[in-house]
C-alpha cells in the first residue's frame, strides 16, 4: 500500500494559540452535551476532555433508566460498551508492532503481507498479497460482516471461533463492497469500513504469526491489550468479558430507546415528531411518553406501536391532548454565499447559547451571518465557522432574550441491550469509561506520563503510527483520510490549518465519539447508553457533538 507522505500531523498547527485565554470547558460542554441529555436523547451521557494534559470530565444521568438512586448516578468511572471505538486500541497495538517489530519473532511492517504470515496458510491467491496496513486502513477488500454460517451476526465465540473465522476469512478473496453488487479487484480495494479487516488484525498482531491461530486468540489479544495499554496506564475500568464486581456495579445498562422532537404551535403541541422508533419491547409493551416544558402544562401523548418481539418498536406518536403554555424555540437561518446548512438553536436561561449542526452544507467562501427566526425570544444573532466550504458551527455575537428551549420529550425505552462478545471482539467488544479513554486519548497524542504513569516507549511509537493518515478514503470528500482505522480529516477554522482524527463507535443501546486535535492537544471523548445502529443516528448528535465541543474549543483558544 502507499503510504501518504503529504500529510505529517506534526507539521500542521492552528495559528495563534499562544496567549490566549482559556476556554470556559464547563460552559462548552454543558451547551452541547448538556442539549442531548436535556431534550431526553439519553439514558446516560458521559464527556471527558483532555486539554494539554489536564482533564475535565461532566456526567448526566443513570446507570438505569428512571432510577433516582444517587449509587446509580453516572461519572468518569462508570462503564460503557465502546464498540468500534475498540478498534483504536486495537491499532494502537499494531502501530506498536509496526513500529517495533511485532510483538512475536516475526517482525512486520505495514508492507509484510499476509502470504508471509505462517497464521493464515490457506488464503486464496488474490487475498495473500494484502498487507497489514490494508488490513489496518480498510482497504484489504473485505466485507464488514461475512457469512457466519447460519450462527447470526454477532455469535459468541462459544458458537463460532478462532478457526470458524479463519476458514471464513480463507475462504474469501477481494472485493469492492461499495458496489450495489460487489466485484473482484485488486488490492489495496477501495476504502470499506469492515469489523473482520480489524478483528483479524487484532488476532494476527497479538499472536505468534509463525503458526496457525490458536482457539484461545481472542484471549491472548485481551491480555495484549491488558499488558500493554490498561496496566501499565493504571485503567480500572476497561475488560472484555467477565468483569469483577466492582466493574459490574459501575457497568452502565444500554438501551435502543426512542427518540422524537415536539412541534409547537400556537402556545399548543400539535405533533410529536418520531426520529428513531427504539425497540427490544415485549409484546403487548406500550412505552411512556412525556412532554414537558417550562410554563406548559397538559400535554399528552401515546405510542403507537408494531411488530412482535424481539422486533416490537414504536411506530407513531399520537398527541391526545395539546396542552397550553408551549413556545416553539427559534429556527436558525444561516446567510450567503453558500447553502445547505442547518442547525438547531441552544436556548438556557431564555438565551441562544449555541447552535448544534445537523449538516455543513457546501459553497461557503467567508463565515456567514447567522440569524435566529421565530420563537418567542428576540436579538440573538451569531456568525458562522467555515471549514472546508461547509458551516462546522456557530460563534454567538449575542444571545439575545426571552427563548424558550425546545420541550423534552421522553420515551421509556424497552429491555436493555445485551451484545455477545464475538471472535472479531478485537474490532468492537470491549467495555469502558471516559476516565480510560481520556487516557489512551492522551497517550495518542503524545503525553510522555499520563495519571502519574509513564507510556511505554513501544506505545508512543504506536500510537503515532496508528494516526498517520494513509490513504484518501473518500472521493467526494480529497480532506479526509483513513489512518489505522481512525478518519484523519484536515480543517481550516478561520486561518489556522490542522488535522482532526477521530472514530466512533455503535452497539445496540451504546454511541462512543472519539475525537483528537494533535495541533492543540486536544481530546474529546463522549459516551452514551442510547443508540440504535440500524438508524445511523448514533453519528447525530454524538458525532456531532463531539465535534462541536471540539471546534468551540478551537475557536476560545485563537486570540480575540
Amino acid at each position: 500500500m502507499k503510504i501518504l507522505g503529504a500529510l505529517a500531523l506534526a507539521g500542521l498547527a492552528i495559528q495563534g494559540v499562544a496567549g490566549a485565554a482559556p476556554p470556559d470547558i464547563d460552559g462548552i460542554v454543558d451547551t452541547y452535551a448538556g442539549n442531548v441529555f436535556r431534550r431526553g436523547q439519553a439514558t446516560a451521557l458521559v464527556v471527558g476532555i483532555t486539554l494539554n494534559g489536564q482533564t475535565f470530565y461532566r456526567a448526566y444521568g443513570s446507570r438505569v433508566f428512571g432510577s433516582q438512586s444517587p449509587a446509580d448516578a453516572v461519572d468518569e468511572h462508570s462503564i460503557f460498551e465502546i464498540g468500534s471505538v475498540t478498534k483504536v486500541w486495537t491499532t494502537a497495538l499494531a502501530g506498536q508492532a509496526v513500529a517495533t517489530g511485532g510483538f512475536t519473532s516475526q517482525p512486520i511492517t505495514l508492507y509484510t503481507p499476509l502470504r508471509a504470515i505462517g497464521a493464515l496458510p490457506d488464503l486464496q491467491p488474490a487475498m495473500q498479497v494484502a498487507t497489514i496496513g490494508d488490513l489496518a486502513s480498510f482497504t484489504a477488500g473485505l466485507p464488514d460482516v461475512g457469512s457466519t454460517g447460519g450462527k447470526g451476526e454477532r455469535p459468541p465465540i462459544a458458537e463460532w471461533g478462532v478457526q470458524d473465522f479463519v476458514t471464513a476469512i480463507s475462504a474469501l478473496v477481494p472485493m469492492n463492497y461499495n458496489q450495489r453488487r460487489p466485484s473482484a479487484t485488486s488490492l489495496p480495494a477501495p476504502y470499506f469500513y469492515s469489523d473482520w479487516s480489524t478483528g483479524i488484525l487484532g488476532l494476527l498482531v497479538t499472536n505468534d504469526l509463525s503458526s496457525p491461530l490458536p482457539a484461545d486468540a481472542v484471549d491472548r489479544w485481551w491480555q495484549s491489550v491488558d499488558q500493554n495499554i490498561v496496566s501499565p496506564l493504571g485503567m480500572q475500568d476497561t475488560y472484555l468479558s467477565d468483569p469483577d464486581s466492582a466493574k459490574a456495579a459501575r457497568t452502565v445498562s444500554g438501551y435502543e430507546q426512542p427518540t422524537a422532537e415536539a412541534v409547537v404551535n400556537a402556545g399548543r403541541l400539535v405533533a410529536v415528531d418520531l426520529k428513531t422508533p427504539g425497540g427490544r419491547y415485549a409484546d403487548g409493551e406500550v412505552p411512556s411518553v412525556t412532554i414537558t416544558q417550562s410554563g406548559a402544562t397538559g400535554a399528552a401523548a401515546e405510542a403507537i406501536m408494531q411488530g412482535n418481539a424481539p422486533n416490537r418498536q414504536v411506530r407513531a406518536i399520537r398527541v391526545t391532548n395539546k396542552g397550553t403554555g408551549f413556545r416553539a424555540p427559534p429556527t436558525v437561518v444561516f446567510g450567503g454565499p453558500g447553502g445547505g446548512a442547518s442547525g438547531q438553536a441552544i436556548v438556557v436561561g431564555g438565551e441562544v447559547v449555541g447552535v448544534q449542526m445537523t449538516s455543513a452544507g457546501r459553497g461557503f467562501r467567508s463565515a456567514p451571518n447567522v440569524f435566529f427566526r421565530g420563537g418567542s425570544g428576540t436579538g440573538a444573532s451569531g456568525t458562522g465557522i467555515v471549514s472546508n466550504g461547509g458551516v462546522v458551527g456557530v460563534v454567538m455575537n449575542s444571545g439575545g432574550a426571552g427563548y424558550a428551549p425546545a420541550p423534552t420529550v421522553v420515551i421509556s425505552p424497552g429491555a436493555s441491550a445485551v451484545n455477545t462478545v464475538p471472535v472479531w471482539a478485537a474490532a468492537g467488544a470491549l467495555k469502558s469509561s471516559a476516565s480510560d479513554l481520556v487516557k489512551l486519548c492522551q497517550v495518542y497524542l503524545g503525553e510522555a506520563v499520563v495519571a502519574g504513569n509513564p507510556v511505554p516507549a513501544g506505545l508512543s511509537a504506536g500510537a503515532r503510527a496508528a494516526i498517520q493518515p494513509l490513504i484518501q478514503n473518500d472521493p467526494d470528500n480529497p480532506w479526509v483520510f483513513s489512518g489505522m482505522t481512525w478518519q484523519v480529516s484536515t480543517r481550516s477554522i478561520q486561518g489556522g490549518l490542522n488535522l482532526t482524527v477521530s472514530k466512533d463507535g455503535s452497539l445496540p443501546g451504546f454511541a462512543t465519539y472519539v475525537t483528537l486535535v494533535p495541533a492543540i492537544n486536544l481530546g474529546v471523548v463522549i459516551l452514551r447508553s442510547n443508540n440504535q445502529t440500524n438508524t445511523g443516528e448514533y453519528a447525530d448528535p454524538i458525532g456531532g457533538v463531539a465535534e462541536a465541543i471540539a471546534t468551540a474549543i478551537q475557536v476560545e483558544l485563537m486570540p480575540e
